[in-house]
């Protein structure tokens, strides 16, 4: 999968409590805000290849059938 920034915002509601953790979190880590939300997200996908065994190659073809037959309306425009 390419690292390329596809150019898209995501918003996330977030409690203001977590959101607060979530900044003191990346201050500590020496992260923006941004950078942290991005490594926790990538962390959950390589806890989610792991537990089931997914090679790279694996999860993209996982991820191509998935998008084939899972239309996500936040990527229609």
């Amino acid at each position: 999968m390419d690292n390329e920034y596809i150019g898209k915002n995501l918003s996330v509601r977030i409690p203001r409590e977590l959101l607060e953790k979530l900044k003191y979190i990346a201050k500590y880590k020496g992260r923006s805000l941004n950078a942290q939300i991005l490594y926790l997200i990538r962390m959950s996908v390589l806890d989610f290849k792991r537990e089931h065994s997914l090679s790279d190659a694996a999860m993209e073809e996982e991820l191509k059938k998935f998008l084939e037959t899972k239309p996500n309306k936040c990527d229609q425009d």
